[in-house]
């Protein structure tokens, strides 16, 4: 098989090849197709056959503990795909980590503005709506900030991108989807660090756009009518989340429930001269 790299380091190569035996042209073709599977584009002259550059190998590792997996760009040698399963066996349970105590943090904002929602609706609108409106508020923000903005930004950056297909590409890999048809790989200006810096940036907007994602679903959990797992375990005690954003915990919770259900007691004062002493009996 001729290598990739050679087929493609000249435009000539296109003109003999037209001329040459069917089995050439199948391997030109096949040829092109691993290069294109590189990143190579066929319509220009290339002198390699990988794009494994820092800003790809940036991507690639975000992808992978993000569990998105474009697969764009991937290891080919045997020690390359081990290094890949030991860093994703790290890297994807650290990066849930960071990403649930994000979350965690940014509960005590949600619960503010449902306290608020709570207060300005009351004895208007059920609890249950209240928490519909705070779902849709911060769902909007996500829409606005991590989908419509990055949509039209990226439209920009990539030209070949329409403002579909850049908004597609947001929703796939924030939905963690990640099928690799649109990935933005496409060089901007001359500066290869200024490639490098574009990639970098990418990444930041998936992790923190994977934390806004969870974010809303832990809004969305909260909801015991939307919430599948509440309808089935109906009567039951209410989750940690739950609790967190309606300000209720599980110990208040066995208390309440303890003193409900311990019989009620009766104080008997008893006189005797000048001393008194009280007496408690238990009713039964």
């Amino acid at each position: 098989m001729t290598d990739p790299s050679e087929l493609l380091s000249g435009h000539h190569v296109y003109k003999t090849l037209w001329i040459c035996e069917d089995n050439h042209l199948e391997d030109f073709l096949v040829a092109v197709l691993q290069a294109n599977s590189y990143g190579i584009s066929p319509l220009r002259n290339a002198s390699q056959d990988s794009n494994w550059n820092f800003g790809q190998a940036i991507l690639f590792a975000t992808s992978v503990v993000t569990t998105i997996g474009y697969g764009r760009t991937k290891p080919l040698s045997n020690g390359g795909k081990i290094f890949c399963i030991i860093f994703a066996s790290i890297g994807i349970p650290l990066t849930l980590v960071l990403a649930s105590a994000t979350v965690e943090k940014l509960l005590p904002l949600a619960n503010k503005l449902l306290c608020a929602l709570n207060v300005k609706f009351e004895g208007i609108l059920d609890p249950v709506y209240v928490k519909m409106i705070l779902l849709t508020i911060i769902a909007s923000l996500v829409i606005v900030c991590w989908f419509i903005i990055p949509s039209i930004i990226f439209a920009y950056l990539q030209p070949s991108w329409t403002g579909l297909d850049a908004f597609y590409f947001c929703f796939i890999s924030l939905t963690t989807i990640g099928l690799g048809d649109y990935v933005p790989d496409e060089t901007i200006g001359d500066d290869p660090n200024l490639f490098v810096l574009y990639e970098v940036v990418v990444c930041v907007y998936l992790l923190l756009g994977l934390m806004a994602m969870m974010f809303v679903l832990t809004i969305f959990y909260d909801i015991p009518q939307m919430n599948l797992t509440h309808l089935l375990t109906e009567g039951e005690h209410s989750g940690p989340v739950e609790r967190h954003l309606t300000g209720r915990s599980s110990t208040f919770e066995n208390t309440s429930s303890y003193r409900s259900s311990s019989p009620p007691r009766r104080t008997v004062r008893i006189a005797e001269g000048s001393a008194s002493s009280e007496s408690t009996l238990m009713h039964k």
